[in-house]
């Protein structure tokens, strides 16, 4: 079984009776949580029923509330609490209005609902459940979950040791940048398989999600979307270039966009800036939320080279690593119209700590270029971290402290300490 860091929150969350919402891309392992959940709540005799409203006859139950609630009443009974797992809820219209009702009725059920992305789910669902759930977001496996996965929990409670010790080789690392970390993928030894496994979720997205939710008909111009965003990873990247580039009307590339950020394929972080004379302040920069899905749409897995395309992986990578800490409330980036720029430009608090990114082992000569010199000289940051591959480092210029971390640092410490 492959384990998710999220599942002791979700249990804890049993207790509450607001309703669990678990969101999150398709086949991240919604689905096998519920599962999980379901089968020890059985193992101390509680009781739980499953619904599944890709099922036509589950989804017959929620023909109205009243209907459901019946349903629930012969299943479970009314005489102590029990558990309703919900799966696939975008199914169903006005989902929110419908579980907001259920919520209100004051049933001695503790709803746990689950989905794939979807307009319906993010938006809908969670302005009629105002105040009547706290949301899980699930991604697909963190580099943390993959490696210890891939290490058999042996090192669990000490990954910094595994890091330093010769054990460790960066082969791990080019794997995740490869495929990513979608559960199946993992589960699977061949390239063809994994690629079988990608082009199936790609496929379903497509159908699920794209034609069944959104009702895109031009399905290819999505495709052709996200394409061209796998060549942009940490680059400015205007909606009207990309409308001319697709050959897209622009208020329908927007809408893409929207739709593409709603279920959970791309993510887009805003330019930091104080000065908006010098300083880029609107253009955004799309990242993947999965690389495996991002190498998919870019080449099918079918010539990855990690000479062409590692420098804006690892640069993704490092974005996945600083949004999935707890720690870290936002994150920008900085350029200026002079071409200066900063990856990242990440708040903890009220703390800004700049992270500049390097694909490379840097050795013993470090150097910082003119762009992290011209950040320094404006911001006289208190420290600036340069993430790479290999080496610990420090140097001051000016009263900063660029410290040089390794890439695995931001798994095993908190940012704030580096």
């Amino acid at each position: 079984m492959i384990k998710r860091s999220i599942y002791p929150d979700l249990v804890k969350h049993l207790q509450e009776k607001e309703i669990t919402l678990i969101t999150g891309p398709r086949q991240a392992g919604k689905t096998t949580l519920m599962n999980i959940m379901k089968k020890d709540l059985s193992s101390i005799k509680e009781k739980s029923l499953y619904l599944n409203l890709d099922l036509e006859n589950d989804y017959k139950i929620f023909k109205s509330q009243e209907n459901l609630i019946n349903h629930l009443k012969l299943h479970l009974g009314t005489a102590k609490k029990s558990y309703v797992f919900i799966d696939e809820i975008q199914r169903k219209e006005n989902a929110g209005l419908f579980l907001k009702g259920l919520f209100d009725s004051n049933l001695p059920y503790k709803f746990i609902i689950s989905g794939s992305g979807s307009v319906e789910l993010k938006e809908k669902v969670s302005e009629g459940l105002a105040g009547r759930k706290k949301t899980f977001k699930l991604r697909t496996l963190s580099f943390q979950e993959f490696i210890d996965y891939k290490t058999k929990y042996k090192f669990s409670s000490n990954l910094d040791d595994y890091f330093a010790s010769s054990i460790y080789s960066n082969s791990i690392l080019d794997e995740y940048l490869q495929f990513g970390g979608y559960p199946k993928l993992i589960l699977k030894e061949t390239i063809q398989e994994k690629r079988d496994i990608l082009e199936s979720i790609y496929e379903s997205y497509v159908d699920k999600d794209l034609k069944d939710l959104l009702n895109i008909k031009n399905t290819e111009a999505v495709t052709r979307l996200l394409t061209f965003l796998s060549t942009r990873i940490g680059k400015l990247t205007a909606t009207s270039e990309i409308s001319n580039r697709i050959n897209l009307n622009y208020d329908t590339t927007k809408q893409y966009l929207h739709y593409l950020k709603k279920t959970f394929q791309i993510e887009s972080i805003q330019p930091f800036s104080r000065n908006s004379e010098s300083e880029i302040v609107k253009t955004p920069i799309y990242y993947f939320t999965d690389l495996g899905m991002r190498n998919f749409v870019f080449n099918r897995l079918s010539h990855y080279d990690a000479i062409v395309s590692g420098g804006m992986l690892f640069q993704n990578f490092v974005y996945l690593l600083l949004s999935e800490n707890h720690l870290v409330s936002k994150v920008n980036f900085w350029r200026t119209k002079e071409q200066a720029e900063v990856d990242f430009i990440v708040n903890v608090g009220s703390i800004l700590i700049p992270v500049e990114v390097k694909f490379s082992k840097i050795g013993k000569n470090v150097s910082v270029g003119r762009s992290v010199h011209s950040y320094i000289k404006k911001y006289s940051p208190k420290k600036l971290l340069v993430v790479n591959l290999d080496t610990t480092k420090k140097l001051k210029i000016k009263n900063t402290v660029v410290k040089f971390v390794p890439y695995y640092d931001l798994v095993t410490q908190n940012i704030v300490d580096l």
